[in-house]
């Protein structure tokens, strides 16, 4: 028997890049997050009951319908998460184009590439909405940035706390189905 089992595809959704996918989702965070704002729910539990079930509803949805493959819940790595072992949950793999620069350390600099890098979240490379504290915090300065998590070769995270950002426009974004 399949771990994956199939389910009905959308044919019109071939001509749609993982990459649109991806980015349809920052697009309308950047839509979303003013009106967020204006009800408090900008920030912890409340962000979180917003963004996370309109990032499986946008992204992987839409992989499940292109890709006919059954993507419960359970089985894909939530937004603005981190687990042990990413081969055993699909996910999203982030290639940064050739002249992409990292943001390492709170410094840009040339991306030396590293054997898988898996999706996060978009930010802005200083808050994270879903637990950021501190007093007085900073205004968030939007979703231009993807946050992407080292893996080393059998997809396993590099370290705690080792992201890396990237400008969203310069990475490429693909579905990675779990291994069987």
């Amino acid at each position: 028997m399949s771990r994956h089992p199939e389910v009905e595809t959308d044919p019109r959704l071939l001509e749609v890049s993982d990459s649109q996918v991806l980015l349809n989702f920052a697009s309308a965070l950047d839509a979303l997050y003013p009106l967020l704002r204006t009800v408090h729910a900008d920030r912890y539990d409340p962000y979180d009951d917003v963004v996370e079930p309109l990032f499986w509803g946008m992204v992987f949805s839409t992989f499940a319908g292109k890709y006919g493959v059954a993507v419960p819940k359970k089985s894909c790595v939530g937004y603005e998460m981190s687990v042990p072992d990413f081969t055993v949950l699909h996910h999203v793999r982030v290639r940064p184009r050739e002249h992409a620069r990292a943001r390492i350390g709170g410094e840009w600099t040339k991306y030396e590439a590293i054997d898988e890098l898996a999706f996060v979240g978009f930010d802005d490379g200083q808050l994270w909405l879903s637990g950021h504290e501190s007093e007085g915090d900073p205004e968030f300065g939007g979703f231009d940035l993807v946050r992407v998590e080292p893996l080393d070769s059998t997809g396993v995270p590099v370290g705690q706390g080792s992201w890396l950002w990237f400008q969203r426009n310069e990475v490429d974004y693909e579905f990675v189905r779990a291994e069987s």
